[in-house]
């Protein structure tokens, strides 16, 4: 059986990861950084929305 995937969702997320990759060949401790940096901003802003979705779930 032979599925067609579906192109809006493969490759903006494809492309994503392909820039993580290169981004984080090219300068490792700038793309820790950076990615630290986001992952704080989320934390900070929606861990309200996590502990709402663990405790509904």
């Amino acid at each position: 059986m032979v599925r067609s995937i579906r192109h809006l969702v493969f490759w903006p997320t494809f492309l994503v990861l392909i820039a993580a990759v290169i981004a984080s060949l090219m300068d490792l401790e700038a793309f820790l950084g950076a990615t630290t940096a986001l992952n704080t901003l989320i934390l900070d802003n929606f861990a309200w929305l996590f502990s709402l979705a663990v405790s509904i779930c």
